[in-house]
């Protein structure tokens, strides 16, 4: 390992498929400004609880493909064949997240269906939710769902993307929704930016909108699988003034087929893996014992 002072971070490298069973917290991905594909271009790991974490920043094998369109490392990790460690977490992440200082935050936190009082408000459950999207760049986050070992279900949440461009009877059908209403997926087969286009409408058949494109590949992938397994619930709907980018917070909940891991094909794996064994070698007591309870 080798340390950078300037930012408390370490970086560490280690042989490429050394193998490992690690699932990241949050993916991010990258926009192309020209081709507008999204591309999914690191990961980020965290190890340990409460004040013993680690975070851990990586490339993914997608990266690749996405210097093709024009990416370029992140000024911070200027290294692809490099995991970045940090005992706080990195500031790619923490400028995605309003200020808990702001008046509008607990407004902010309740339109992503979320409690400002509840305890594991932590910043990765934020950025789950929210996307962490800026206007001053092309990256979103997003967070892979945790499959129940018994039975094989996940969740996960997204907003409803497209809202600008559908109609406005649409647009009021939108804010007419309640909550655990039931939503349909449409694939949009020759939609030109994206023939994977999810297209999202209301049982009384109003396009509303769309489910965001890095999603799309994988959950197709499903539906061959089983045509029942995917559900798009309404999880809450905010009215103006809210902004229409959080308009409409869905649920997607999903049953996977014994052996089919979601988001977990070459694509979205590190560029460099490192085996559990590799893994607790790296760590403190601290955060050994944290991981071992």
């Amino acid at each position: 390992m080798s340390a950078n002072p300037s930012n408390s971070v370490t970086t560490h490298v280690a042989s490429p498929n050394a193998g490992t069973s690690e699932r990241p917290v949050l993916f991010v991905i990258w926009q192309a400004p020209e081709q507008r594909g999204y591309h999914v271009v690191g990961c980020l790991f965290i190890y340990g609880e409460g004040e013993h974490r680690i975070y851990e920043f990586a490339y993914v094998n997608e990266y690749q493909r996405a210097t093709q369109h024009g990416f370029r490392p992140f000024i911070a990790f200027p290294e692809v064949e490099y995991r970045y460690q940090s005992e706080t977490l990195f500031p790619l992440f923490t400028n995605r997240l309003m200020s808990r200082k702001r008046r509008d935050f607990p407004d902010h936190i309740r339109q992503l269906g979320l409690n400002p009082d509840q305890k594991d408000l932590t910043p990765e459950l934020i950025l789950s939710r929210s996307g962490g999207r800026r206007v001053t760049d092309r990256i979103e986050l997003f967070a892979p769902p945790v499959l129940d070992p018994d039975t094989r279900t996940g969740t996960m949440y997204c907003l409803l993307r497209g809202l600008r461009y559908v109609p406005s009877a649409s647009e009021q059908r939108v804010v007419e929704l309640a909550a655990g209403e039931p939503l349909f997926g449409m694939l949009d087969f020759q939609n030109p930016y994206n023939p994977n286009a999810i297209a999202v409408r209301s049982e009384d058949n109003h396009f509303l909108g769309y489910l965001p494109d890095y999603l799309t590949r994988d959950l197709i992938t499903l539906r061959q699988y089983d045509p029942d397994a995917l559900a798009l619930i309404v999880e809450r709907v905010n009215p103006p003034p809210a902004p229409r980018d959080n308009r409409l917070l869905i649920r997607m909940q999903a049953r996977w087929p014994e052996g089919v891991q979601p988001f977990d094909d070459d694509r979205f794996r590190p560029v460099v893996e490192i085996s559990p064994k590799e893994r607790m070698a790296q760590f403190g007591p601290a955060v050994r014992a944290s991981l071992s309870e």
